[in-house]
């Protein structure tokens, strides 16, 4: 599946979209009571107290890592408010990446990893390369909105060299938020360190005092990098085991390994991750099943956050539940033990279709109703024991996720999408469109109506639905067999539907009709 960066699927509910009982609480201006270290690029400080640490994807090229405020920081008189947060970065002359998928895959060995990313070619690597950010001072000027505060200042802290940076960024609301960043030079070995805090502006002159105490507290320490000796003899696949115990080490997250996946989570529940483990491996087994074995060169990951706040701040949208970013490869869903544990199985399931799908395809593209409804499918199977699981249409167990009465309400006040639209429709045109007149969005009911599709032509059949046409069943298959081969997504519906027109689409879209009044 090919995927803008910060690209996330679709799961509007309002339990999600209600703002935190602790919204608008100030948050303690103090240091916590500890130094957070990083070995791998050689560095502590002493962070806010209670500000969480968040690990940064695994593509980013110049951020090490963020602390993030326990709540938001609002302002009575313009009404803002703003999660206030801490980024610290790493940059150096050469524009060396700390991503973490850059690193150990180098040329030139162990431990060097490519600057700013590899991908093959020699000519694109020298120019990113080329324009990779050496500075701070560098990246800065690229920020777009970014309005700086008089000229960077020259300072130390204790005897480290260092410079102050000042800046605002207005937002969407027209409101400022400012920034302080100091930029600490290390003299040795000639790369920077960046502690960058984030305050809404209204408020910054007050917490400014206990950022500088943050500052004062910054060391460069001795670094501690994979021994290359233990990568000799090793596997990619172990090598990449060592890379990612370190990250969840240098995060303070846990690592689990099944016998298909990486997991990085960061909860000491130990009961969930256990069933976590079953049931991640046992639904790849229906997969595997459809869509045939993948031979495995890499391990997907598949990264728990603690709750929905810590969901969010390592990107995940407010309108989502769990998303899959093909540029990360990475499967990130929250626990949600306390709202509704169905609802993380169910995104599991889903979010694990369409990474399944990245590893054994590759950038291979459907339809949306194809795509989300597949995964709807999958999150439709629910766990017996033993790693068996029992497919269940998608309705209010799931929680959010309840695809069942949208639907069935759609097609009985006659507001479903025509399938000769919904068959062809965009990404954009899936999930926005004109005002459905009820409580759900055209998003959703693009979404309840992809599903409904979907289990249609997979279990129509086995069902015992009447009426049914044979050529029905060759749908799904035909679609996406012409789409892995062809990458294109109009000729795989024109295969897969081209003796299924006019008259005859009319007839298979009254029969999912009737199916749709039937299903509970």
């Amino acid at each position: 599946m090919t995927y803008p960066r910060n690209f996330l699927l679709l799961f509007v509910m309002t339990a999600f979209a209600a703002t935190p009982a602790n919204a608008f609480c100030q948050g303690k201006k103090q240091l916590g009571e500890k130094a957070y270290e990083d070995k791998k690029w050689g560095y502590s400080f002493v962070p806010l107290d209670k500000w969480n640490l968040v690990p940064p994807e695994p593509t980013e090229a110049y951020m090490t890592v963020k602390f993030v405020s326990p709540a938001r920081v609002s302002d009575p008189k313009t009404g803002g408010y703003l999660t206030p947060e801490c980024h610290v970065y790493r940059f150096d002359p050469t524009g060396k990446s700390v991503a973490l998928l850059d690193q150990d895959k180098s040329k030139k060995g162990p431990g060097d990893g490519p600057t700013t990313g590899d991908d093959g070619s020699d000519k694109l690597k020298e120019l990113r390369e080329k324009l990779a950010f050496k500075s701070f001072d560098q990246m800065l000027a690229q920020v777009p909105g970014a309005q700086r505060i008089g000229s960077a200042a020259k300072k130390k802290y204790g005897n480290i060299d260092a410079q102050v940076f000042d800046y605002k960024e207005q937002t969407a609301a027209k409101f400022f938020n400012r920034h302080v960043a100091v930029s600490f030079q290390n003299a040795k070995d000639n790369f920077q360190i960046v502690m960058d805090f984030e305050m809404l502006d209204l408020k910054f002159d007050e917490w400014r005092p206990i950022f500088e105490d943050s500052f004062k507290s910054f060391k460069f320490i001795k670094t501690t990098e994979i021994d290359p000796s233990e990568l000799e003899g090793k596997s990619p696949l172990e090598k990449d085991e060592l890379r990612h115990k370190q990250d969840c080490e240098r995060t303070h997250w846990l690592f689990a390994k099944t016998e298909h996946y990486f997991i990085k989570y960061d909860t000491d529940k130990k009961e969930f991750i256990d069933q976590v483990k079953e049931r991640i491996e046992a639904i790849r087994k229906y997969y595997v099943d459809d869509f045939g074995k993948l031979d495995q060169t890499e391990y997907p990951v598949l990264r728990i956050c603690k709750s929905m706040d810590e969901y969010h701040q390592y990107g995940g949208s407010g309108s989502s539940a769990g998303f899959f970013n093909s540029a990360t490869k990475e499967l990130v869903i929250p626990n949600l033990q306390d709202l509704n544990i169905n609802l993380t199985w169910a995104v599991m399931n889903h979010e694990a279709f369409h990474q399944f799908i990245h590893y054994k395809f590759g950038q291979v593209d459907p339809h949306s109703w194809y795509n989300e409804g597949t995964g709807d499918y999958y999150a439709g199977y629910r766990y017996q024991q033993g790693g068996k699981y029992k497919l269940s249409t998608l309705g209010h167990w799931a929680g959010g996720l309840d695809r069942v009465e949208i639907i069935k309400d759609a097609v009985k006040k006659g507001i479903s999408v025509p399938l000769e639209k919904l068959l062809r429709f965009s990404q954009g045109e899936y999930y926005n469109g004109p005002s459905t007149g009820q409580s759900y969005s055209f998003g959703l009911l693009c979404y309840s109506e992809g599903w409904s599709l979907i289990y249609f032509l997979r279990q129509g059949k086995a069902l015992g639905h009447t009426p049914w046409k044979p050529e029905w069943e060759k749908i799904l298959k035909d679609y996406f067999d012409v789409l892995n081969e062809t990458k294109d997504r109009d000729k795989a519906v024109e295969t897969a539907f081209k003796d299924i027109k006019g008259d005859s689409l009319k007839v298979l879209e009254d029969s999912w009709k009737e199916f749709v009044r039937k299903i509970n």
